[in-house]
């Protein structure tokens, strides 16, 4: 049944109906249900008031859900932005997808994710889902003169510190397990970088192109491979940001 403008009533006969519905990402309940427990713990980079009320309703009387309903587009963001809503004018100082250029580590010091393995446009989705199950991840950012606009004073909470010892004792007050661990995990991600630098002298870094600047050295390497854009830790001044997940919107066509 259809009201027209003048309150005129119509009924309207169609072998089957779409009913786009929005998603849910702001509901940690159809969140967990439909994706698992980790991603009741993501933030929201949409609206707060997108919370499934349509797809659960049409699913009572049986509509079949299509679409991307059981997707999810995420990317990292920082930690520190508020949990369940996103800000239009922030949502870009708030992303965080610039880790070609660094190296991410977990609660443990340990890296999780090859950083190299392509451009961010092509891998900030993997990435970005590959957090929850991190969760308290740092960020670090030694090439501090690239890209701004993620970095700014007046948005993320970033610890700058002259020394990694200093910076690893600062990390450990936002969520870092093991400083032990972290400080192995530079150290020798730096020693795999400069050998695989000596055996490819030509190999210079550029982020415009995939380098082949890697941790994947003929005589050592680590756990996991970076495959692009390795450069040498040793700046005068370390940046570490806390980052986690957050879930963009859903589409649903019950």
């Amino acid at each position: 049944m259809v009201v027209g403008r003048d309150s005129e009533e119509f009924l309207l006969n169609a072998p089957s109906v779409i009913l786009t519905a929005g998603g849910y990402e702001a509901s940690r309940e159809l969140s967990r249900q439909y994706l698992g427990a980790i991603w009741e713990r993501a933030r929201v980079k949409g609206t707060p008031f997108d919370i499934g009320d349509m797809i659960k309703m049409a699913h009572t009387v049986s509509a079949k859900l299509v679409s991307d309903w059981l997707g999810c587009h995420s990317l990292c963001w920082d930690a520190n932005a508020p949990a369940d809503m996103g800000d239009r004018e922030l949502n870009n100082q708030y992303t965080k997808v610039r880790y070609p250029l660094d190296i991410m580590v977990n609660a443990d010091g340990m890296q999780f994710v090859d950083e190299g393995q392509d451009f961010r446009s092509y891998r900030y989705t993997k990435f970005g889902r590959a957090i929850p199950s991190h969760w308290v991840v740092l960020h670090f950012r030694y090439m501090t003169p690239f890209l701004q606009e993620e970095y700014g004073n007046d948005i993320v909470e970033k610890i700058v510190m002259s020394g990694m010892e200093e910076l690893t004792d600062k990390v450990v007050e936002q969520g870092l397990q093991d400083k032990t661990l972290l400080l192995k995990t530079v150290v020798k991600y730096n020693l795999v970088v400069d050998q695989h630098q000596l055996e490819n002298p030509k190999l210079q870094w550029n982020p415009g192109i995939k380098d082949g600047l890697s941790t994947q050295s003929l005589t050592m390497s680590l756990p996991l491979l970076k495959s692009n854009w390795t450069i040498s830790i040793i700046k005068i001044s370390f940046l570490a940001v806390k980052v986690a997940c957050v879930k963009a919107l859903w589409e649903c066509k019950p």
